[in-house]
Formats: structure tokens, C-alpha cells, sequence
């Protein structure tokens, strides 16, 4: 668990496949969430099937334990296993609601949001939006102000069409965590809808929060949405705004010339020269 905690995830597996075969057929309170957690490694590695096998090996065990129906759900869903993953979830939060306290460690947060966000992206995956905003707003009611999940209900509102409940979404993540994957999250969806004034406006909310990288690439970008107006002059502005960031023109040129290439439009390369 320490090395999950430090994010040395191989090292992390070795240990918990070790504790997985050293505790077989042996009594163990922390077997469950040994398990489950390995099985939650596996399907971050992409190995669904592994998982799936050793959530069931975790559920044989303690078919009320929320943890194990959840990494369950995880791994189906990995599988496009759709409606079987949103039982396992569901069960996670029946189990995670009414037997909490029977089980040596249990992740608290599956039945208040985390089961809901995962439900909510199986029908997104099925493009049945609707079903996965009511899963994500209910999750909001019990954990307003939790990224994820706002993250997510933005999307599904964006890729349902509805863009006035997408864009106050997006709106809700910048304001409330004023950071950097916040204000990259906000201008990229303005960036998708608005025209040239409004992604400038969204540009200069969000560039106190950025590093260099993301400022040249974003005043670069709204130099672009400036140019597909023929407002030419403005464009040239921003160009010359990239080239001072940070203080190195050199990196500020390589962005405008990948953007032009990006965006198919070669004069964003060649306006500061004329």
C-alpha cells in the first residue's frame, strides 16, 4: 500500500500478487482489499480479464465487500460489458450503503459518488446521455464540487448538444479550482463553440493559471480563431504576445509554426514576417 501510495505501481503489484498467493486458503482480514486493489491495478494496466477473475476471487470471499463489486464493475466496463458493470456498481452501492462497517477497509466514497461517476460513463460510452447526466447529477447532490464529476457532467451535457448546461459546467470547474487542468478544460471546450471574442476572453481569464507551454499554445490558438475572422491586426498581437512568453522567442515560433500546420492555416506562420 505504500508503494501504491507513492505511485510505484509495479512494485505495488509484485507485493499484492505476493500477498494474494501467500494468504490462499488462509483466514486474513486484509485479503479483500489485497485483492481488490490488485484487481483495480490490473485494469489500469489494461488487463480487464485478470481483474475480473481476481475481483471474483475477492467476492468469493465477501460477497458484501463494496470495494470488490466495484473493481467488478471496472473490469466489465473495461470489456464493454455495459449492463453487467452498472449491476456490479449498483451492488456496490447497496453493499457500500448497508454493510459498511463489516469489512476490515472500505472505500466509503464508492457508495456516496464514485459507483454514480462510473455508471454515469458507461452510458456516456453507450451515448445515452440523458441516463448518465441524471447518474452524475446525483452524485453532485451528494458530493458537490468534486472534479470528476463535474468534469464528466460537462461532457455528457456537450455531447448530448446541450452547450448552455455543458458551458456552465466547465464554467463551474474553472472557477471552483482556479488551476491549471481546470482553465485547460475551460478554454479547450470554449475553443470548440465560440468565436473569436470569446475564446480571446476565455484566453486571458485562464492564462494566470497556466505555464508557459500552455500560454503560448492558447494565444497562439485565439490568434488562429482571429485570422478565420480576417481580423488580421489582432491576430499579429497575439503572435507577438506568444513570442514573449517566458522569455524565449525561440520556443514561441516552434508553437506558431506546429499551430499553423495544425490548423492548416499557413499565414498564422507567416503574418509576423510580413
Amino acid at each position: 500500500m505504500s508503494a501504491l501510495l507513492a505511485g510505484e505501481t509495479a512494485l505495488a503489484r509484485a507485493q499484492l500478487e505476493r500477498v494474494a498467493e501467500l494468504t490462499a486458503g488462509t483466514p486474513r482480514g486484509y485479503r479483500p482489499m489485497a485483492l481488490s486493489k490488485l484487481a483495480g491495478l490490473y485494469v489500469d494496466e489494461g488487463r480487464a480479464g485478470d481483474a475480473l477473475r481476481v475481483a471474483g476471487e475477492c467476492l468469493t470471499l465477501v460477497p458484501t465487500y463494496p470495494d470488490g463489486h466495484f473493481v467488478r464493475g471496472r473490469a466489465l466496463a473495461r470489456l464493454a460489458r455495459f449492463h453487467e458493470a452498472r449491476s456490479a456498481f449498483e451492488e456496490s452501492i447497496r453493499c457500500g450503503t448497508s454493510a459498511a462497517f463489516e469489512h476490515f477497509v472500505v472505500d466509503e466514497e464508492i457508495a456516496i459518488w464514485k459507483a454514480h461517476n462510473e455508471i454515469g460513463g458507461t452510458f456516456v460510452l453507450e451515448q445515452r446521455y440523458a441516463e448518465a447526466r441524471q447518474w452524475l447529477e446525483r452524485a453532485l447532490a451528494a458530493r458537490p464540487g468534486e472534479r470528476s464529476l463535474m468534469l464528466n457532467l460537462g461532457r455528457s451535457c456537450e455531447a448530448q448538444g446541450d452547450i448552455d448546461a455543458a458551458r456552465a459546467a466547465y464554467r463551474d470547474v474553472f472557477e471552483h479550482f482556479r488551476d491549471e487542468i481546470a482553465a485547460i478544460e475551460y478554454v479547450n471546450f470554449v475553443f470548440r463553440h465560440d468565436a473569436a471574442d470569446g475564446v480571446l476572453a476565455a484566453v486571458e481569464a485562464a492564462l494566470p493559471f497556466l505555464g508557459d507551454d500552455y500560454r503560448r499554445a492558447f494565444l497562439a490558438s485565439a490568434a488562429a480563431a482571429m485570422l478565420r475572422e480576417n481580423r488580421r491586426d489582432e491576430a499579429a498581437g497575439l503572435l507577438q504576445r506568444v513570442l514573449v512568453v517566458g522569455g524565449q522567442p525561440g520556443a514561441g515560433r516552434a508553437v506558431i509554426k506546429a499551430l499553423a500546420e495544425h490548423y492548416r492555416q499557413p499565414e498564422l506562420d507567416a503574418i509576423l514576417v510580413s
